[in-house]
């Protein structure tokens, strides 16, 4: 599961603590200005002792609801060892509801 945040410059970061988790950087546009946002993220793979196992970039393409508060679309993790080699594609679709504070 990845939590994403979009702020107004367009970039994105999610880090956690290298031994319990991945690294995440990324970017997002707007493809139009009535069309998706594409989003592109560089994620540095850890397992649990903090050894690197590879990149990970994923793509979204997602469509912002008409009140602002859901967005949905489609996504492709692509994963790579160390060395830069590929080893398998995953891809799926994402929908959200933003959550607000009652």
């Amino acid at each position: 599961m990845a939590n994403l945040c979009f702020n107004c410059q367009r970039y994105q970061s999610l880090a956690t603590e290298r031994t319990t988790g991945n690294v995440c950087l990324g970017v997002w546009k707007r493809a139009d200005s009535r069309g998706p946002y594409k989003l592109a993220h560089r994620v540095w793979n850890y397992d649990a002792s903090g050894n690197f196992m590879g990149t990970i970039n994923l793509s979204e393409a997602l469509t912002l609801g008409q009140r602002g508060d859901t967005h949905s679309g489609t996504f492709t993790l692509d994963f790579y060892d160390p060395s830069g080699n590929f080893l398998s594609e995953v891809t799926g679709s994402v929908t959200t509801e933003r959550i607000s504070v009652e």
